[in-house]
């Protein structure tokens, strides 16, 4: 009898992944029908000097900037660009970061309403919430909420999720994602998946399938770019594959793999999806759409063509944004309530929070 029951449930599971991969067809892009050009403009309220990684979301009426040196955070007024707190400093001490990055993950707190928005420190292996309203009211011991990561033998070179069940990572290599469940205390390896048509260098997977991913636990959906490879890939939480959107074509990355040469000399490969924000209802994505080398070369006038695709949660291309020439964004948010996008320009001297105003609400 439990033999037979738990067949029967094996079979249940194979049937719901099954036509959960039906739903999601693997879709080929030619081009996306609705298209708009956006001309950026500094906010020059927001002086923002600094060097190394910065990050940003926008989250109610706030647009939070991670930097990668004191003060870590700086939270503005995302209508008046007023600024309503800064903190966060370096080190090894209680609420202290060494390499801190400002997660797409947010939410709201059950107890005060605030906006929450997550911090990641690889280097001191800690995942961290922050409440908005208590930093802004200047509350320090409410500001950080601490959830445990559990112990794993490599390092999470790139963090996605966590919450009190589970946790979504790229480790150092070996696979393309782990997946760790709170409820079984274990840990699953996602492959380095999808496969194009022909073979990648094993040295270089952990390269090419280097990923920005999005988590919709309520659809129980993980939608994941790799940076290398021109689509959106779509996950389940258990880390089952089920189908991609395909803009670049793969040949693309079989042709830079041609160049490949001893220690990787000559290989220029082309940086597709940097960066993914989502809501209920839409997919954002930055493509840098240029090639390694402008990247090496420092160049800003060789780095052009940047554009901000959406997608639905069907993988469908909605509408692609073309952003002029006149910035190089290397990170970006998006402003769901005042049709914007906020990009952070490394380039510009002093501004260099760039603003993109668009015409249509991406509201649910």
């Amino acid at each position: 009898m439990k033999k037979t029951i738990s067949l029967l449930v094996f079979i249940l599971a194979l049937t719901l992944i099954n036509c959960r991969r039906e739903e999601y067809k693997t879709i080929t892009i030619n081009e996306f029908q609705e298209s708009e050009n956006l001309a950026g403009k500094p906010i020059e309220k927001i002086s923002l000097l600094t060097r190394g990684n910065v990050n940003l979301i926008c989250i109610d009426s706030f647009l939070v900037v991670q930097k990668s040196e004191e003060p870590i955070i700086q939270i503005y007024n995302n209508k008046t660009f007023e600024l309503l707190a800064e903190f966060g400093k370096k080190g090894r001490g209680p609420n202290e970061f060494i390499s801190p990055e400002l997660l797409n993950q947010t939410s709201f707190d059950s107890t005060n309403g605030s906006p929450v928005v997550c911090l990641y420190d690889k280097n001191r292996r800690r995942f961290v919430k922050v409440n908005i309203l208590c930093a802004v009211n200047n509350m320090p011991n409410r500001i950080y909420t601490e959830v445990p990561i559990p112990k794993h033998d490599q390092i999470f070179t790139y963090f996605f999720y966590r919450d009190d069940d589970l946790l979504i990572a790229t480790p150092e290599t070996e696979s393309r994602f782990i997946i760790y469940k709170d409820s079984s205390e274990s840990f699953k390896t996602v492959p380095f998946l999808p496969k194009p048509n022909f073979k990648i260098p094993e040295l270089l997977l952990d390269f090419v399938y280097r990923s920005t991913s999005f988590i919709d636990k309520d659809r129980g959906l993980m939608v994941s770019a790799p940076i290398f490879m021109g689509e959106i890939d779509f996950f389940d939480l258990d880390g089952n594959y089920l189908s991609s959107s395909i803009f670049f074509p793969r040949e693309g990355l079989k042709k830079d793999l041609t160049s490949y040469g001893v220690n990787g000399s000559g290989f220029d490969p082309k940086y597709h999806i940097f960066q993914l924000h989502a809501n209920k209802k839409f997919i954002i994505a930055l493509n840098y759409n240029n090639y390694q080398s402008a990247f090496l070369n420092n160049d800003s006038s060789t780095l052009s063509n940047q554009n901000i695709m959406v997608f639905d949660w069907q993988g469908n291309p909605v509408k692609k944004f073309v952003l002029d020439n006149s910035y190089f964004i290397k990170s970006f948010a998006v402003d769901w309530g005042k049709n914007r996008f906020y990009g952070y320009c490394s380039n510009e001297n002093e501004h260099t929070i760039i603003m993109y105003e668009f015409d249509k609400r991406l509201t649910d």
